[in-house]
């Protein structure tokens, strides 16, 4: 590492990394005063060598020198701790401008070097410690003026105090002037430049602010849409579950479920396609509308795997959404729904076996999100369930009839060989309150058993009689 490296300011020593701003903004500070002191007092003690007798000055010489050496030792060595370095920098700054107030009195620039303390340790230590820098200066200044004027001590003589007719006057007066500005200004513009990066930085960061507050806002927005499109969609899938579970016939149930699908969605088109007996072509079973009517009459089928998404659909047994129709190749252009720019087709399954395909339509591009296929999905489930039941009600109540179709057939004749094998004849009537068996004599039975009850006048009586027909399952037996 270049010794040169260490001195610059802004190459902040390790044990600051963890500090807050405002102390890495101090330790820069000192830093410039540092090479500034440094700068000036090297200078200023060549220049002094230069004028002055070696031999007759030494010791001077001797502490100008180690108080040099110090300077550069505290510039150079940043790891020392902040407080030590900025201690010995303001100590060295009102050491300076206290000689000078002795040498030179009020027209020396004393004043300015203890300003200049009094600042810069308000700036190092923070503003408590600045006051007490503040008035250590002016108690200084004080304690001086009323040594100087009870003569304590002895006044400036004439050709100590500055001179404007003197060369070395004005050369001192504007190396001070310098060296106090520079470490003014220096620490001035250090922290308002370090104002001015944070204002930045904090209207940077409100910007910043306003953007992801306002981004959050849409993310919210469109979530909860989403959340009330969703809670819309489940709510339309729990009426048309209702709607398709009041359905026992198929054909009924398949135009109930299309007509509600498009109606609680608000789809351009619904149908449902089931397999032909060879499963070589999706047949259209039930379509919404119109458009619906035309291709129901016209036989409107669809070649599985090779036609259409509903062909995709059928032999993959997968969902499929396009966004675009025109995009597409494997939509097919239906003459009867134009209008037309985005479909979806969910497969209707029991189990892994594929039964049908339902199909939707809009007239919006890119109209179907992942939320529409898991409750398209759900609903395809729910008709597949109901269909089956439909098919199993109507298997059932075929097998019902065939039973009481061969009870029937089996019921009368049953009954016809018992009469014939025990000889009997079953014959009462209800006369005064009482059942009582007819004689056989006085009980004819007419050789015609009527089906419905009907009227019947006896010849030659004053009466006539009721016949009403017994029956046993669904045969008259008497």
């Amino acid at each position: 590492m270049s010794i040169t490296r260490y001195p610059r300011p802004a190459n902040l020593p390790p044990s600051l990394a963890n500090q807050d701003d405002l102390q890495r903004q101090r330790e820069i500070i000192l830093q410039h005063v540092l090479n500034t002191s440094l700068l000036f007092a090297g200078s200023a003690f060549l220049f002094w060598l230069y004028r002055i007798s070696w031999q007759v000055n030494q010791p001077l010489v001797w502490l100008a020198g180690g108080l040099l050496v110090l300077l550069l030792a505290v510039t150079f060595i940043r790891r020392l701790p902040f407080g030590l370095r900025a201690f010995f920098v303001l100590t060295l700054i009102g050491a300076v401008g206290v000689a000078d107030l002795l040498r030179g009195g009020l027209s020396s620039s004393g004043p300015l070097y203890l300003l200049t303390f009094a600042i810069v340790g308000g700036a190092f230590f923070g503003t408590q410690r600045g006051i007490i820098t503040l008035v250590a200066a002016g108690i200084a200044q004080i304690l001086i003026g009323w040594l100087m004027v009870n003569q304590h001590v002895p006044i400036p003589a004439f050709w100590v105090m500055a001179n404007s007719g003197l060369i070395n006057s004005w050369l001192y007066s504007i190396f001070s002037t310098a060296l106090c500005g520079i470490i003014l200004a220096g620490s001035v513009f250090q922290f308002t430049e370090s104002l001015i990066a944070t204002l930045k930085d904090t209207r940077l960061m409100a910007r910043n602010l306003d953007s992801e507050r306002a981004q959050l806002e849409v993310r919210v927005q469109l979530r909860t849409n989403e959340l009330a499109r969703k809670a819309s969609l489940l709510e339309a899938a729990r009426q048309v579950a209702s709607e398709i579970a009041a359905q026992t016939d198929i054909e009924p149930l398949l135009n109930t479920t299309v007509n509600v699908v498009r109606d609680r969605f608000d789809f351009y088109h619904a149908g449902i396609f089931m397999p032909d007996e060879n499963g070589e072509y999706a047949v259209l079973r039930a379509a919404t509308g119109d458009a619906g009517r035309q291709m129901l009459s016209a036989g409107h089928r669809l070649r599985i795997g090779q036609v259409g998404i509903v062909g995709y659909v059928m032999s993959k047994g997968e969902p499929r959404i396009t966004g675009n129709v025109d995009e597409d190749p494997a939509h097919y252009v239906n003459p009867v729904l134009p209008e037309t720019r985005s479909e979806m087709a969910v497969p209707m399954k029991l189990g892994d076996r594929g039964i049908g395909v339902l199909d939707v339509q809009s007239t919006r591009r890119n109209a179907f999100s992942s939320d529409d296929v898991d409750v398209l999905t759900t609903i395809a489930d729910q008709i597949s369930s109901a269909l089956e039941k439909a098919r199993l009600l109507e298997q059932y109540q075929k097998i019902v009839e065939d039973l009481q179709e061969t009870a029937r057939q089996n019921t009368r004749p049953a009954w016809q060989k018992h009469l014939r094998e025990t000889r009997k004849r079953y014959a009462y009537r209800y006369r005064q309150m009482k059942v009582e068996p007819i004689p056989a004599d006085q009980f004819a039975l007419d050789p015609i058993l009527p089906k419905q009850p009907q009227v019947v006048a006896q010849p030659n009586q004053s009466y006539s009689t009721i016949q009403v027909p017994i029956k046993l399952r669904d045969q008259v037996i008497g």
